[in-house]
């Protein structure tokens, strides 16, 4: 959570710069121009989705995460 802000912030300013809105002009936030630039846009939107997902956690239904829970403790434990 450190860096939640700050990836927040680098996201919206990503989206405002490639006018990306209401599911236009995705495209626009993978950098084509080298193939460096490419991996790097790719890999930023990746570390986003991750960041997303692992926030995410707090709007499951509770049964939903103790299901999860139990999921993860089996994977680990047993």
């Amino acid at each position: 959570m450190a860096r939640h802000s700050k990836d927040l912030a680098n996201i919206k300013n990503m989206m405002e710069q490639k006018q990306v809105k209401n599911g236009f002009n995705c495209e626009e936030l993978i950098d084509k121009s080298s193939t460096k630039a490419e991996f790097d846009s790719k890999q930023q939107l990746l570390e986003f989705i991750v960041h997303a997902a692992d926030v995410s956690t707090q709007t499951r239904t509770f049964e939903i995460a103790v299901e999860w829970t139990q999921l993860l403790f089996e994977e680990f434990f047993n």
